[in-house]
């Protein structure tokens, strides 16, 4: 309470967070500024048709396959048993669906972990890779959907998960469980996927349901709408903006 009370500027990434801080200070502060994480949109892009079949040719997912994808790590706070969990049930209904995971976090023993709690069906169409940050547009551009499960814990109200905003500017939709910092309200704005409530069953069977309806809120538009709220320009200018008030 003393540094907020203190600190010339504070800046949030989620309304949740102003919010927050109103109620620890008692009043409404006016020298809060919400600047969501951005996303580099020159450095993650849309990836042509012929590439995006090339790519997966390598990594032997046919162009008929429905890719969900994750990015990041594994563990800490994103719900990794939740996400494998519905890639499964997901497979039951689409048994040409991949699970395509971009993480440097992988090694033996989660690998002898994941063996001990799936069927080696399952495994076949889990597919790991690391990858450099070059990599990783391509990667992720290649996924129909991506996948970002996370606790929603009283600090989760404070996130803005950079790889939603790197999804977006691949025009990849997102599936996210909810309550998770702002997400819920931006994934509405954007019509740029579905919020998951990860505790009701039925609602995990509806999206699985509806899973064709979600990959085709993907592409362009979706990367064009995004760009105004995660675009690295959108980041510079509310921080002049800030700047040039002190």
């Amino acid at each position: 309470k003393k540094l907020l009370k203190n600190a010339d500027i504070i800046v949030a990434l989620t309304p949740q967070t102003k919010s927050i801080i109103n109620q620890i200070m008692g009043k409404r502060m006016q020298n809060v500024f919400i600047i969501p994480c951005c996303a580099d949109f020159n450095h993650f892009k849309l990836i042509k048709k012929r590439e995006s079949e090339k790519i997966r040719k390598k990594l032997m997912i046919s162009k008929d396959s429905l890719v969900l994808s994750y990015l990041g790590s594994i563990g800490t706070f994103y719900l990794w048993d939740e996400m494998l969990s519905f890639f499964i049930e997901l497979y039951k209904k689409y048994p040409q669906s991949k699970f395509l995971v971009i993480t440097k976090q992988w090694d033996q023993k989660k690998q002898s972990a994941l063996e001990t709690k799936i069927s080696k069906n399952i495994i076949q169409n889990i597919i790991i890779k690391s990858a450099s940050r070059d990599q990783v547009p391509k990667f992720l551009g290649i996924s129909d959907i991506m996948l970002s499960f996370r606790k929603n814990s009283f600090s989760q109200k404070a996130c803005s998960p950079t790889k939603i905003g790197e999804a977006f500017a691949c025009g990849v939709p997102v599936i996210s469980n909810k309550n998770v910092g702002d997400v819920d309200n931006i994934i509405k704005i954007l019509n740029g996927g579905e919020i998951i409530n990860l505790k009701n069953s039925k609602d995990i069977y509806k999206v699985i349901n509806n899973i064709d309806k979600i990959k085709n809120k993907g592409g362009s538009e979706l990367r064009n709408q995004s760009e105004k709220l995660f675009g690295l320009n959108k980041g510079i200018s509310l921080y002049k903006e800030i700047y040039e008030k002190i």
